[in-house]
């Protein structure tokens, strides 16, 4: 098989990118749906484990879109090279940190502002969701 061309592999990328997307989105909803089921059959918890779990499993999606967005949608113009490379590299650093003071950011208006609240439900559906993110990566890779 010859190799593909740039813009081939960039419609390659972008196809790859949507699909993560749908998958990740549809993960989402579908964590919310069956904690939702489980608090109302089997908990009864006012739906108090359905909000933690919907903000951390949302809080982690916002701050993985976000640094999917700052590395594969910003321009790259007509960089070739060690120039191409040392803005991919600086790229995934603006992502991370802004991975970062997103969950920073959320997570302290989340713990702060939110009353009645179920920690544990937080933090498992922000883990949830980071199991999926792992799981579209390996999926379509």
């Amino acid at each position: 098989m010859p190799p593909l061309r740039a813009s081939a592999r960039d419609a390659l990328l972008q196809s790859k990118l949507r699909k993560q997307a749908r998958f990740k989105t549809c993960l989402l909803l579908l964590i919310i749906a069956v904690v939702w089921l489980l608090d109302v059959t089997l908990f009864n918890s006012q739906l108090t484990i359905t909000e933690g779990v919907a903000l951390g499993a949302g809080l982690n999606w916002l701050a993985q879109t976000l640094f999917t967005w700052c590395v594969f949608y910003t321009k790259r113009g007509r960089m070739r090279g060690g120039r191409l490379g040392r803005h991919s590299v600086n790229q995934l650093y603006a992502g991370q940190l802004i991975k970062w003071l997103t969950m920073l950011g959320g997570f302290s208006v989340i713990f702060l502002l939110i009353k009645p609240l179920a920690t544990g439900a937080v933090l498992s559906g922000f883990l949830l969701m980071q199991m999926g993110h792992f799981i579209a990566l390996w999926h379509f890779r």
